[in-house]
């Protein structure tokens, strides 16, 4: 049930969607541009497909939307009290 309220919760979208890019311009500015990493090829693309990953989860977060997600789990409830009912 704590699940079911902080998905519909806007603040909890919101601030994960700040951490992500919170953390991908963290990694940019520390990591990405390190003259230590850039000596390692290994190292550098490594943190590339960190980069990578954490862009995709911004996007994911992101196209998330808690008010749809009530209005899926309201048309959920709906849709499987019309089926008890026809039981």
């Amino acid at each position: 049930m704590a699940n079911a309220k902080i998905r519909k919760d806007p603040f909890y979208h919101h601030e994960a969607l700040d951490r992500t890019s919170l953390l991908l311009e963290i990694l940019q500015c520390t990591l990405s541009d390190h003259r230590f990493i850039a000596a390692w090829p290994d190292l550098k693309n490594r943190v590339q497909q960190i980069e990578l990953a954490l862009g995709e989860l911004y996007v994911a977060v992101g196209s998330l939307d808690p008010a749809d997600n009530e209005e899926q789990e309201t048309r959920d409830a709906k849709k499987a009290k019309v089926q008890t009912e026809e039981a």
